[in-house]
């Protein structure tokens, strides 16, 4: 009868401890800091917070406010990448807030490979001379340390 018992009172306090861990995951995934976020950003993309700047959490940003002028900027297949440079650069502009304030516009750019692109001029560029030799190992001398940097000898 004991070893009933104490089965008993062990496997009880087992589920009353799963019972509470249960509780806790269900409160903190519909409650938690994570769930909020989630609801927030729904919030936004429902449009239900007016005076709250909208977030789109798509990957096509929009390059100006009116749809005209948006459906004849997307016409021109090189303005992604000048939409992808405005957005590595961090600014919060738009392609056609870009094209206005600077109407004629050059953009330098460098890559490995052509981007090719309708007026792209491609220039071929040596390495600098010392380059590839100070990239191998065991190829630079050791630099003897600076007198002024070495510890004190104690004593």
């Amino acid at each position: 009868m004991d070893i009933v018992f104490t089965a008993f009172a062990v496997l009880l306090f087992a589920a009353v401890i799963f019972l509470v861990e249960g509780a806790w995951m269900w409160w903190s995934t519909s409650h938690g800091r994570g769930a909020r976020r989630i609801a927030r950003r729904l919030d936004l993309m429902a449009g239900r917070n007016e005076g709250v700047e909208r977030i789109n959490i798509l990957k096509q940003r929009k390059y100006a406010h009116t749809p005209e002028l948006e459906r004849l900027l997307r016409r021109v297949p090189q303005l992604a990448a000048v939409d992808r440079l405005l957005l590595q650069a961090g600014v919060r502009w738009q392609v056609a807030q870009l094209l206005g304030a600077v109407p004629n516009l050059t953009v330098l750019a460098t890559s490995r490979a052509p981007l090719r692109l309708t007026a792209e001029h491609t220039y071929g560029v040596q390495p600098l001379a010392g380059a590839s030799a100070a990239r191998r190992p065991g190829n630079n001398p050791p630099v003897p340390p600076d007198p002024q940097h070495l510890p004190r000898r104690a004593g």
